[in-house]
């Protein structure tokens, strides 16, 4: 994660001949060897040139995670925009601590379990539950019970950010 962007983790699930025409499409558009598997419209390509993609992951035959920088905020209209065009679904996980942007829609957390997120001043920390983040400002020495205290804490020292991922 870059200080001053937005970044977001995207994962669109679908049948696999939709993930590999998404994948060839995006492989396509920043000159990378990729076979279109069916013709796509020249909207959806300038609709991609607009997303700046740092990272393609295939996951499954049937998912592909896309890292994208933003800013901002995801831009939910072009992922929306995207799951149309390529039949497909999708969940992401937005974080920008510069903007207090803390987006989590993966609510079954197949993909993105993170509920939490420290960035204590020397890399940034990702937590699913209130337990274990406890567990690790107990580890380093804080004497904390609840996710309030963790707030306070980090509100208090200027090198570390609390954030708190909500649904949208």
């Amino acid at each position: 994660m870059i200080h001053g962007s937005t970044t977001t983790n995207v994962t669109f699930e679908g049948n696999a001949k939709d993930i590999d025409n998404l994948i060839g499409t995006v492989r396509e558009k920043y000159g990378k060897e990729g076979i279109l598997t069916s013709q796509v419209s020249e909207y959806i390509v300038d609709v991609l040139d607009t997303l700046d993609i740092v990272f393609v992951k295939k996951i499954s035959d049937t998912a592909v995670e896309l890292t994208v920088d933003e800013s901002g905020g995801p831009d939910i209209d072009i992922y929306d925009e995207i799951s149309k065009t390529f039949s497909l679904q999708y969940v992401l996980r937005s974080t920008d601590p510069d903007y207090g942007v803390y987006i989590n829609t993966d609510s079954s957390g197949k993909y993105y379990k993170e509920k939490y997120f420290i960035d204590d001043g020397n890399e940034y920390l990702f937590y699913s539950n209130a337990e274990e983040m406890i567990r690790d400002f107990r580890l380093s020495d804080f004497d904390v019970n609840t996710v309030e205290e963790i707030k306070k804490i980090c509100s208090e020292d200027k090198d570390m950010v609390f954030g708190e991922y909500r649904e949208e």
